[in-house]
């Protein structure tokens, strides 16, 4: 079987087009999972404190 340049251009855009949105998904998700956390430790470094109730960062 012997693929033409055109049909091989398409197949490399497929398999290109799909893993860039199973990659955007990942980042979603993961984000979602982990956002709060990450805020929240981001916070921390910096040298603020995270009130939870408020859901924020808080300097001083």
């Amino acid at each position: 079987m012997h693929l033409k340049n055109r049909e091989l251009k398409k197949i490399i855009i497929f398999v290109v087009i799909k893993l860039i949105i199973l990659i955007a998904l990942g980042v979603f998700f993961v984000d979602l999972l982990l956002g709060n956390d990450l805020a929240i430790d981001t916070c921390l470094d910096r040298g603020g404190k995270w009130d939870y109730e408020m859901d924020k960062c808080i300097y001083q």
